[in-house]
């Protein structure tokens, strides 16, 4: 009898629901038979998730001995944080990773969405590891998983290595319906489809249709589920396959559900195999009558559940017929174990988890309240209490403010402060006093005024000094005074005075010469004296000794004479600059030592130097490329265009395609210099298409190459095979290298499907020599036991 399969018939239909076309994905994987098996609502869950913590057991020599067991933790927010499988050693008493080790590890982000997640399996019979790290999740508005983004890696024990592939899971929506699935995977560059999912629904959002696709050239289906209905119940499962050698459908498995009055699954006949069900109050199932075919007769057998307080399936027992009844069979599971059974010691229906106190019934929970212990409704800080629905005395929910003095009830910021008592009542920060009186009327009390006795002052402020009004201060002092400072002071200073006693002396002032007075303040009078006898005294003079020079001047440096710049200098001169120098500029100049070389210059092309100092050497038109082959090179429908770059200042290609060898339109503008491929990919099947290639630079545009055509197709000469063939130097130019794993036999084609060479090489690394053949492209074909491989050579 199928025992696994019995249980999880029956765990299947236990947490019932609507099949949705995400828990269709895997229902085969988790219960074949009793379809459908619904998993929870979440499509990432559904696909990934929802495995529940399960022990099975064996009944062996009339004692229970647990022989599996799921390990699926949450994290506090209930979210999946692992999985892994165990199984029991019965030698060392212990729980060991099983057989088959699959285990999921999941992370998640603040609002508990998952980002990624690692599952591995394990054959630890073999020493295999096959692992999925998906390193990348996308939701679309709406909170639904739309890409999965993931590393599938393959360690293979006989070789000692990995093999890893890229690949993403693309899920497209119709609302809020899983419409399309989509797995991809990416090797070298190349872009491999591996399965389509597509899903239909009826008005009650039910799924009608799934079919699965794979990618042989184009997507074929090559199997479909067809649902039926009566209201919401699903009456009917068909699996049809295709079969290529007729062309036609095929139906495989046929699944057939009846219902009764209260709507929940009566009978289930899976293809002749009829499973019935009891249910209990809770309508959980209790019971299943199964009648199956063992390959050689009907076998009936029976399962009954059992459940724990939160109605979750706990146990599961089998019992086999024995022709006139049924007896205990060797075999019991538990379906679930709770890791957080609910405690409550105290009795006060609040877990020992989450209760504060646990041993005490009028508390449950620790909540920051506010300290009051005089119990006027204002605080004295706050503090984190176990308490129950209201805080004990001393403590309070809400506070009015916050108390200077906890310790009396009369002392708080809401009281009213008695004058000269010498208590701060109102928590103010002082006793309050006596009401303020204003001697001298003019409107500042006792209180404020500096000078009570005189209405001309009210305020103590930091002034300057300013003995002789000129402006400039002589230091600050603090004074009583009005609105305005008396004669002597002021608000504002424009600087410090090195006599406040005469007006007409400050940092301000003009000095006079040789009157004995420092009148800028500068430290002494000013004496004058011209010794070069220019006119101009040593004061003015930039050079009091040479009577050709006598100012200071900011000219522009020219030392080639060619009227532009490179810059400016403060030079002491006459009325005219010297030679290297100029008073106007007719622009900026890169080369001071080349008169031939300034912004005003025409640049000469190609020379290397940059005669118009626009920051480069002016370009020629780049020469033609030439030798444009087409060939093609994928299963995919692709064809590759290699040419000879002629030139060495271009700045990139531009490739245009034709299909009537006329009228060309632009393909790729390949903006790399040096480059002499190109791969025109994805093209429709037995379509001629015509090419050309020109490069191109700053200056403009070369002429075109030779025009060349080609027909694509679903398949050449020259497939690329997904194996890594190691190839150094490449470009060679008269031999090169191939690292190899195998004996096998190699042939070397031109770009038109010749053969120039072909010979054996054996495990490990291999010369070929090719100095007899011209400079060009060639194609290296390796064929082994394994499979065949390609590269593309480049001779120079």
């Amino acid at each position: 009898m199928k025992k696994s399969l019995l249980i999880l018939s029956a765990f299947t239909l236990l947490i019932g629901g609507k099949t949705t076309a995400q828990e269709l994905d895997f229902m085969q994987v988790f219960d074949p038979i009793a379809t459908p098996y619904v998993l929870p609502a979440n499509a990432f869950n559904t696909l990934y998730l929802g495995h529940p913590s399960v022990v099975d057991q064996d009944l062996i020599n009339s004692t229970w001995t647990n022989v599996e067991k799921i390990s699926n933790p949450k994290n506090a927010q209930g979210n999946y944080t692992e999985m892994k499988v165990y199984a029991w050693n019965s030698t060392s008493s212990a729980w060991e990773l099983s057989e088959t080790d699959l285990s999921f590890t999941y992370t998640y982000d603040g609002s508990n969405k998952l980002t990624s997640f690692i599952r591995t399996y394990n054959d630890l019979s073999t020493g295999d590891i096959m692992k999925r790290v998906a390193t990348s999740m996308t939701y679309n508005g709406s909170n639904q998983l739309t890409q999965i983004v993931f590393i599938d890696s393959l360690y293979d024990v006989a070789n000692g290595s990995w093999f890893a592939l890229d690949g993403t899971d693309d899920f497209v929506y119709a609302g809020s319906l899983l419409s399309e699935r989509t797995t991809m995977y990416s090797y070298m560059g190349i872009s491999i489809p591996v399965s389509k999912k597509l899903y239909s629904y009826n008005g009650n959002n039910c799924i009608e249709e799934l079919t699965q696709a794979d990618d042989n050239g184009t997507w074929v289906d090559d199997e479909k589920l067809t649902f039926t209905y009566t209201g919401n119940n699903m009456t009917n499962i068909t699996k049809t396959v295709y079969n290529t050698d007729i062309s036609a459908w095929e139906t495989e498995s046929t699944t057939i559900y009846t219902y009764d009055a209260q709507n929940r699954v009566s009978t289930g006949d899976f293809d002749g195999d009829t499973h019935a069900y009891t249910y209990n109050a809770n309508n959980k199932i209790s019971e299943v009558l199964i009648d199956e075919f063992d390959g050689t007769a009907m076998v009936k057998s029976k399962v009954e559940v059992t459940y724990d307080a939160n109605n979750m399936p706990e146990i599961a027992y089998s019992y086999a017929w024995n022709g006139t009844g049924y007896e205990t069979e060797s075999f019991e599971r538990t379906l679930w174990s709770d890791p957080n059974p609910i405690i409550d010691l105290d009795g006060d229906g609040v877990s020992s988890t989450s209760d504060c106190n646990d041993n005490d019934p009028n508390v449950y929970q620790n909540l920051t309240v506010y300290i009051d212990v005089d119990a006027d409704g204002y605080d004295n800080g706050s503090s984190t209490i176990c308490m129950g629905v209201a805080p004990p005395s001393g403590y309070i929910l809400n506070t009015l403010g916050s108390d200077c003095n906890d310790n009396d009830a009369a002392i708080n910021p809401g009281a009213t402060d008695i004058p000269d008592n010498g208590i701060d009542e109102d928590c103010n920060g002082s006793d309050a006093t006596s009401s303020p009186v204003d001697n001298d009327g003019d409107g500042h009390d006792n209180t404020s005024d500096c000078d009570d006795n005189d209405p001309n002052v009210f305020q103590n402020l930091t002034v300057y000094i300013d003995n002789d009004l000129d402006g400039y201060d002589n230091g600050t002092a603090l004074i009583c005074m009005g609105t305005t400072p008396p004669s002597g002071y002021s608000l504002n200073s424009l600087g410090i005075d090195c006599d406040d006693f005469n007006s007409n002396v400050n940092p301000g002032a003009t000095e006079i010469p040789n009157n004995g007075i420092d009148d800028d303040c500068l430290g002494g009078d000013e004496t004058t004296i011209d010794a070069d006898g220019d006119g101009y005294d040593s004061v003015s003079d930039c050079d009091d000794n040479d009577p050709s020079v006598y100012q200071n001047v900011a000219v522009f440096v020219d030392y080639d004479g060619d009227n532009y710049d490179s810059g400016t200098q403060t030079i002491c001169m006459g009325d005219l600059p010297p030679i290297g120098y100029i008073l106007i500029t007719m622009g900026s100049d890169c080369n001071d030592s080349e008169i031939s070389i300034n912004s005003g210059a025409t640049d000469i092309p190609d020379n290397g130097i940059d005669e118009d100092c626009n920051g480069s050497d002016s370009l020629s038109i780049p020469n033609a490329p030439t030798d444009l082959v087409v060939v093609p090179v994928k299963a995919n429908q692709t064809l590759r265009l290699t040419w000879t770059d002629n030139a060495d200042n271009e700045t990139g290609f531009k490739v245009e395609r034709s299909t009537d060898g006329t009228n060309f339109t632009l393909l790729a503008d390949l903006t790399a210099a040096n480059t002499t491929t190109y791969d025109d990919t994805n093209l429709p099947d037995a379509t001629t298409y015509y090419y050309k290639v020109l490069a191109y630079n700053t200056t403009g545009n070369s002429a075109y190459s030779n025009i060349v055509q080609a027909t694509s197709s679903g398949a050449s000469l020259f497939d690329v095979v997904l194996e890594n063939v190691t190839v150094y130097p490449n470009p060679f130019e008269k031999e090169f290298t191939v690292n190899w794993n195998s004996d096998a036999t190699y042939m070397i084609y031109s770009l038109n499907g010749n053969i120039v060479k072909e010979g054996k090489i054996s495990t490990g690394t291999n010369t070929i020599s090719l100095s007899t053949v011209q400079s060009g492209s060639y194609f290296l074909k390796i064929v082994s036991k394994d499979g065949v491989s390609t590269s593309i050579l480049n001779k120079q």
